[in-house]
């Protein structure tokens, strides 16, 4: 009567109190009279009476609110899901019965293509962690803390994760940080796949074929179904909370990846060539790759190159390796093969290797035979390695700092545009034939940009701007107000004009981030920051753009230096930094 009618929704959810008379189990009378034959009820009668199932009306609240996102907006008051709550921790299997479904509802009615609600996300999180919740709590810390299967996990383990990825689902900071503060860390996640992991692999060292020889190869992880859920609730929380840097140097952050990704690209690339992709492969690849992509690029990221090189052959050598799977499928035109599943791949793709112009080892650029790749740009310093542009070097295979996209290491990018720069100058047609689409070539230009920008003499050149427009600001007062007609306008005599000094400017930009520092555009903001740094770092630079270190200065330097963050300080500029750092991820 009401599954998929907003009407009937309506009709039957305002007849809610009736509804929740009969939750639960059949109730018993308190008095059993006596039989026709005056014969008493006895105790063996009592124990065969039935009480469940119930009247089934946990299932039509259910249905009253499944895709309906204004009910579940509006309708729900807190005590009903303290009541399946309650209900739920009666049972001997929390994590197999109905009542575990409305509560992901409530956070998600059109399921994970809608959109959440924030409030039921933070109260549905609040009551399944509530100390009077005994049952379900030893449920959860089963499932985290307890290796995940079997025992006090329950019979169906991915029904709670999967709740709590409805609950933290949409960047909500909030109910994840609520889970982090009970232990249900993403180390703590990634502890739980390692585990499914290993047995995995134990599994398959000790099974054999008919002929008893050994196996040697792992079953499909997804065979469990708790590793997929789990999956997604790592890349939940990867997108919101932020990562210990010890976990890129972890063994089984690397084997997750290795392994378990691996496995789900392999699943889901023969499962799309078959034709015949279910929604949790699907969901599983999403995440796989999500994972695969923050993990990596976070390890180059800290210069941690020596742990992806290590396993090279598995990530990017290998015809079924992590790389070229993702690439396989990011590339299948196969009608079962959705958008979300090719961005997905092709994110990890993209970020492993940058699409780039492909040379061979013999190629000849302006008729010179060249072993690989040209270094166009002088991006080398004295110590041969690459200079950041701020007397610091920049690690091989880390991320481009200040880059807009994901790039693979300094010697991909910029070793391959070289070969695309001397053809430029050479005057000759950049021959594309061997990109690997077409949708490369602004890639590439994306890639020169980047070039351009590290360059160590460019970044001088482009801070010496950024100072002369600090100064112009700081001289405020020798450009405005009668002085400034003065100085402009042959003598005028400036009246009506305003004066504007450089602490005016200050308190006007301190006053601008007071009231948007939680604007959703956060583009102005970072420019004034900009623009207040730059004031501090001229004074400890050279004319052309060469940054100091500030106990290198001399004392009369040093001295106004000083004073300059006195000023900041005094003007407001120090607690807006701070007040931005602290409401900021």
């Amino acid at each position: 009567f009401v599954r998929g009618n907003k009407k009937n929704q309506a009709i039957v959810i305002k007849h809610l109190e009736p509804l929740r008379k009969h939750l639960g189990p059949l109730k018993l009378p308190m008095n059993y009279p006596p039989d026709k034959e005056g014969k008493p009820f006895t105790d063996a009668h009592k124990k065969q009476l039935v009480t469940e199932p119930g009247m089934n009306s946990e299932s039509v609240i259910v249905e009253c609110l499944r895709n309906n996102a204004v009910l579940c907006q509006n309708s729900v008051p807190r005590d009903l899901l303290e009541e399946f709550g309650a209900y739920m921790n009666k049972q001997p299997d929390p994590t197999n019965c109905g009542q575990l479904e409305v509560f992901s509802i409530v956070c998600l009615p059109s399921g994970s293509s809608g959109k959440a609600i924030p409030r039921n996300q933070d109260m549905v999180l609040e009551i399944l962690l509530s100390d009077s919740l005994e049952r379900v709590w030893s449920t959860i810390s089963a499932i985290f803390f307890g290796g995940g299967i079997g025992g006090d996990a329950g019979s169906l383990p991915e029904n709670v994760v999967n709740l709590f990825s409805a609950t933290i689902c949409q960047g909500n900071v909030r109910t994840a940080s609520k889970l982090q503060a009970k232990k249900i860390t993403i180390e703590t996640t990634l502890e739980v796949l390692s585990k499914i992991l290993d047995g995995r692999i134990k599994a398959t060292k000790s099974s054999k074929d008919a002929l008893g020889t050994p196996l040697g190869v792992v079953t499909s992880v997804l065979q469990v179904p708790l590793f997929g859920a789990l999956l997604e609730f790592l890349s939940l929380q990867l997108e919101v909370l932020v990562v210990d840097p010890k976990l890129f140097r972890m063994e089984k952050t690397w084997e997750l990846i290795t392994v378990g990704v691996k496995m789900v690209l392999g699943d889901a690339l023969t499962a799309i060539e078959a034709g015949n992709v279910s929604a949790s492969q699907m969901q599983s690849l999403i995440s796989a790759c999500k994972c695969a992509t923050v993990f990596i690029d976070g390890a180059r990221s800290l210069g941690i190159k020596e742990l992806e090189s290590e396993r090279a052959d598995v990530l990017m050598k290998d015809n079924d390796s992590v790389y070229h799977t993702a690439r396989k499928i990011a590339q299948s035109e196969h009608s079962v093969n959705t958008p979300q599943m090719r961005q997905a791949s092709g994110d990890l793709c993209f970020m492993m290797t940058p699409t780039k112009v492909t040379v061979d080892q013999e190629a000849t650029i302006d008729g010179t035979e060249q072993d690989g790749a040209i270094e166009a740009l002088d991006l080398d310093d004295e110590d041969g390695e690459h200079d950041d542009g701020e007397g610091g070097d920049i690690p091989l295979g880390t991320r481009s700092r200040g880059a807009t996209m994901r790039t693979g290491s300094f010697s991909q990018t910029y070793g391959n545009m070289g070969s695309i720069v001397n053809a430029a100058m050479a005057e000759k047609p950049l021959d594309v034939s061997e990109c690997d689409t077409p949708e490369t070539i602004p890639d590439m230009a994306e890639f020169f940009r980047i070039a351009l920008v590290k360059n160590p003499k460019l970044v001088k050149k482009l801070k010496s701007r950024q100072f002369e427009f600090v100064k112009i600001l700081e001289d405020a007062s020798l450009n405005t107000g009668a002085q400034g007609v003065k100085n402009h306008v042959n003598g005028a005599d400036g009246i009506g004009s305003a004066d504007i000094t450089w602490p005016m400017l200050v308190s006007r930009m301190v006053q601008y981030v007071d009231n948007h520092n939680h604007d959703r555009d956060e583009t102005t903001c970072l420019s004034v920051f900009k623009v207040l740094r730059s004031h501090l770092v001229r004074a400890r630079s050279k004319p052309d753009g060469t940054e100091l270190d500030m106990w290198g200065l001399e004392e009369a330097a040093l001295a106004s230096y000083v004073e300059k963050q006195n000023s900041f300080v005094k003007l407001g500029v120090a607690r807006i930094a701070i007040k931005a750092i602290a409401t900021h991820a």
